[in-house]
This record gives C-alpha cells, structure tokens and sequence, in this order.
C-alpha cells in the first residue's frame, strides 16, 4: 500500500499519520469541559473549550515530534513503508498496523491533507480497473459516527476487518469508475477538532472538507481521477452532506446518489429524551457542546450489522454531541427550505421502513426539486444501512445503470 502526499491548496500536505487519541487524555480534556453539572454560563464554556483546544494541541505537537523524528532516520525509498507503520500509531482498529491491498484493492492508495481547520484529513483513493474503460469518479461520503471503509467496503462479520473484495467499491471500479473519499474530520482515521471524536463545531465543515477534497482530485496525481465526470454518493449523513455541496457547486459535479439521506430529522428529534432535548437545543449546544446526549435508534431489523458497527473500535459508539445534533437539525432544515431550488440530477434510495432519517425528506426532495433528471426508490425490506443489508446488490446495479446513462 502507498501512503504520501496529496496535492492540495498549501504547502502543508502530510505523508505522516495523525496522533493516536489518548483515552486518559480525552477523558481529562471531557473532565475540564464539562467537569460541572450547574450551568457554567456562554463565556466560562468557551473558556473551557479553548483550554481542552490547547491541550489537544500540545498532545499533537508532542506526537507530530515523535513521528517527525522516525521520518528523519529514513533511507531513501523507505517512507512508505513506515507511514504504514506511523497508521497503527493512530487510532485504535481492526487493521493492525497497516491498511492492505485486503481494503485497498490492487492499486488503491491512502493519503492525508490539511483542511482549512489545519486538521489531517484521511483521504482514500480505489482507481478503475486498468483491464476497463474509464468513466468516471465517484466520491463516496459516510455517515454519523462511521468512516469511508466500514460504510462502503464489504463486512464480513462482528471483529472483523472490512474487504475489498464484493464491495461497493470493487463492483464500481470493475464498470468503470474510480472511487475516492474521506474519513470526516473526527471520525475515522482523520483528526478532530479539541481532540473530541465525532464533534464538529459547524456542519459547514464537513461540507467544505469534501469540497477541498474534490478541488484536490482535479491536481491529483493519482492516476484515474483527474479530468472525468464526478458523481457524489452518499450515505445518511454523508447524503445531507452531498446535497449541501453540489448545491454550492453543482457544475463541477455530475449528480448525487443519495442513500437514506438525512434531509429530515422530524421523526427522530420527536422520540424519548430527543423531544425534551430540541426546545433547548440551541442553548445547550453553546453551552455544554460535547456532551453526548441526543439517543439514536439501533438496527434491529439487521442485528448483524449493529454487531459489526458495535464491534468496530474506530466507529463512535456514545450519544450524539449536542453540539453536532443542533447543527444536524439546522442543516436538514436549510434543504427543507432550498428543494426548491435544486436542478441537479439525483437518484435516492430511502426505505419506509427507515427509522434513523426520515424518508418524508426524500419524498419531498423529489416533490420540490426543479430538476428534470430526478428519481427516488424505496426499497423493500430494507432499514437505513443500504449499502450493507440483502438486497444491497439490487440497488448497486442500479447507481452503476444510472452513472453509465449520464457519462
């Protein structure tokens, strides 16, 4: 596996992992935020972020040091091979030290940069096999408390590392399409902002971050990327954030596949806690915006994979931050708004069954939306997970009928 440089906006471009979280760490940066149960007023919380963010600093340059000084004794020729060594220093998971060609495929290669936030971002790079002609891109975006392997590669049982071999991923590049995507900043392999997993202070920055990330592949010397068409796929959250980024810049994309999209939040902001939680959403989000709190449903309908999700130390397994909640509803509600005034083409998957996003969202996407080249599917016996549940091949076949009509 090959693990370098991408080329981006700056200089700044990494071929080094990021820090391994500190559980002790972590705790204690929770300890300084959210130590007090009484309210500790809008100035005293932003005192305490910015303490747990100087912290999160010196953890990291302590760690960059640390890596810094392994690069330095390299020989020519060997960087790969120790920034697949530098992996395991990241995060927990199921890979060992290093990602393989059992995730990565033949050719496929991972690669860091830094956002705007100055955070390294793990991106993901599956080209077309050499064997087809090529047709395109697709920029494959995840979910909540996921990261671009566990929701797009094939599982194969609780504990057990995800394969290449009869994904998503391998099915697209066989027809053609390379595929490339990010771990979102806090989740996965890329860093987080605080030192606070699944957190982000805006849902506009996970919407940028895709956007640097698709300039990038306009430079990228990857081969089979550059200078094709470009389809967005997207899972859940990764679906709202797909939507809100061709909506800024729907000329450099294609279309938009959309799997279970969260385009609404009604149903699941109106369950248990959730409905005493939402009238004081915006005030707890300033002033406790790490706490986990906001309950999620499981999947019961497909227990295996709730095992697989559960079993997978990479993925977040808490509550949802308040913080990320109350920008979650906001975002949902800023389509709500726009469907109106979309004209880019989409084809979107949502099941009725689907208890986790509201498939009312998509329906009314496809109500709203001005675009001539739109269609919604629900699948049948189906949950929220599309890409992982039977009956996922059903709808494979169809993003790869539809991609192929639109190159």
């Amino acid at each position: 596996m090959i693990i370098g440089a991408a080329v981006g906006h700056s200089s700044h471009d990494l071929s080094f992992a990021i820090p391994r979280a500190n559980p002790a760490a972590s705790s204690k940066q929770s300890r300084v935020s959210l130590g007090k149960t009484r309210p500790l007023g809008l100035h005293k919380a932003q005192q305490a972020l910015r303490q747990a963010h100087l912290t999160a600093q010196a953890q990291k340059a302590t760690s960059e040091a640390e890596h810094q000084q392994i690069l330095n004794s390299l020989q020519p020729g060997q960087l790969s091979m120790a920034t697949d060594a530098l992996l395991a220093h990241t995060m927990p998971s199921l890979f060992g030290d290093a990602l393989t060609p059992q995730q990565m495929g033949k050719h496929g290669c991972m690669r860091f940069f830094l956002n705007q936030q100055g955070l390294k971002i793990a991106s993901y790079y599956w080209p077309a096999s050499p064997e087809v002609k090529l047709r395109g891109v697709v920029l494959a975006v995840h979910g909540h408390g996921l990261y671009l392997l566990h929701e797009f590669l094939r599982g194969q049982g609780p504990g057990q590392a995800v394969l290449y071999e009869g994904s998503w991923i391998q099915e697209w590049n066989k027809a053609g399409f390379s595929v490339c995507g990010i771990d979102q900043q806090s989740h996965g392999f890329s860093e987080s902002i605080y030192g606070f997993r699944c957190y982000v202070d805006t849902f506009d920055h996970y919407v940028e971050d895709v956007l640097h990330f698709a300039s990038i592949l306009q430079r990228s010397d990857v081969e089979g990327f550059s200078q094709l068409p470009l389809f967005l796929c997207g899972e859940s959250l990764g679906g709202c954030i797909a939507v809100h980024a061709i909506a800024r810049l729907g000329r450099q994309f294609k279309g938009a596949i959309l799997l279970s999209p969260m385009l609404s939040l009604e149903k699941t902001a109106s369950k248990g806690i959730n409905y005493y939680l939402r009238p004081v959403a915006t005030l707890l989000s300033w002033v406790f915006p790490t706490w986990a709190l906001v309950a999620t449903d499981r999947n019961t309908m497909f227990p295996e994979l709730q095992k697989e999700w559960d079993m997978d130390p990479l993925a977040w397994h808490g509550r949802t931050r308040v913080r990320v909640a109350s920008e979650y509803l906001r975002a949902s509600k800023n389509v709500l708004k726009r469907m109106h005034t979309f004209t880019f083409p989409f084809l979107c998957f949502h099941s009725e069954e689907d208890t986790l996003t509201d498939p009312e969202g998509s329906k009314l996407l496809h109500q709203r939306s001005k675009a001539s080249d739109k269609t919604l599917v629900h699948p049948k016996a189906m949950w929220h997970s599309l890409v992982k549940e039977k009956g996922n091949a059903e709808l494979l076949e169809l993003t790869i009928s539809w991609m192929l009509d639109r190159c």
